[in-house]
């Protein structure tokens, strides 16, 4: 059974009360007093230099996708954003839909685009390699050359 508080949740009664919730947790009552209110207990940090390459790969290991890993480990997959070869071993086994870096060549977005009668077709059912192509406009114009265009009609000539 849980008591009332004016607080919702731990991190609301840190914000209000800074000293009492250091104070608890410094004495070790934070957790119980987390219990006593029946609020979620907030997860320890990690001591400075506790990711290591090894530990962050093992901490990817976990997760399905990027977004997983980003929203449960968020520490760690920060750390691995900031070396692009860490990054990429990381994601390797995941299968949330994430290409690796460098992915997108020419070749691959153009045979992507081919796949497409309108450029709308493609930027719904393949978003990356339509956004990648926008990065490159002699790319995308070279990509949709076989696209039909098609032209919504002119509300002020239907007016006339």
């Amino acid at each position: 059974m849980t008591n009332k508080s004016q607080y919702t949740s731990a991190a609301s009664w840190c914000k209000d009360n800074r000293g009492d919730y250091i104070s608890a947790l410094r004495q070790g009552h934070l957790e119980a007093i987390c219990e006593h209110y029946g609020w979620k207990i907030p997860k320890k940090n990690k001591p400075k230099g506790y990711w290591t390459n090894e530990k962050i790969i093992e901490e990817a290991l976990k997760y399905n996708s990027p977004v997983d890993w980003m929203n449960n480990s968020g520490s760690s997959y920060t750390l691995a954003l900031k070396d692009k070869e860490l990054f990429d071993r990381c994601i390797s086994h995941m299968n949330g839909g994430h290409k690796p870096r460098g992915y997108w060549t020419e070749e691959i977005i153009i045979k992507s685009a081919l796949k497409y009668a309108t450029k709308k077709e493609w930027k719904a059912e393949s978003g990356a390699s339509y956004g990648q192509a926008l990065k490159n406009k002699e790319l995308f114009i070279r990509c949709v050359a076989h696209m039909e265009v098609i032209r919504k009609p002119n509300k002020l000539k239907q007016l006339q």
